[in-house]
């Protein structure tokens, strides 16, 4: 089974040299410094990764923001990440569950992103 964490990887890899799409790590919770600090992050629940899509498509005019959260094959999702996804998906934000970078570009079709 592949995990998280190489699928993420393979995202990245896959859609970060594509000119027309800007993604990002996004690290959730607190993180304690190294100048011995607590420090907030994204919020409990956030995606995996975030960013925008730079071109349109037929369903909107001016490009679109975009987050997806990345599972393996048995993973599920926690009670934080389903409100979080339900948030972007009511604010009208592409949230996509991905659990291989098929995934990424069968929800991107769907939205009218052809695949490049």
């Amino acid at each position: 089974m592949t995990s998280e964490k190489h699928i993420l990887h393979a995202i990245l890899a896959t859609f970060g040299s594509l000119p027309w799409i800007r993604l990002m790590r996004c690290n959730a919770g607190k993180a304690y410094t190294t100048g011995g600090k607590w420090i907030e992050l994204a919020p409990a629940g956030a995606a995996d990764l975030n960013g925008w899509i730079c071109i349109p498509s037929p369903h909107h005019s001016k490009g679109r923001r975009i987050e997806i959260e990345v599972k393996s094959a048995r993973g599920t999702m926690r009670v934080q990440q389903l409100r979080y996804r339900a948030a972007c998906l009511d604010g009208g934000v592409l949230h996509i569950v991905a659990r291989s970078v098929d995934d990424v570009w069968d929800a991107l079709e769907r939205e009218g992103y052809p695949r490049r």
